[in-house]
């Protein structure tokens, strides 16, 4: 659960990530 959780995150932050730039 713990990995699943982290992908998710990592996921999240790329998108926010691409979307800032």
């Amino acid at each position: 659960k713990s990995d699943v959780y982290s992908y998710g995150v990592v996921l999240l932050e790329i998108l926010t990530g691409r979307k800032s730039v």
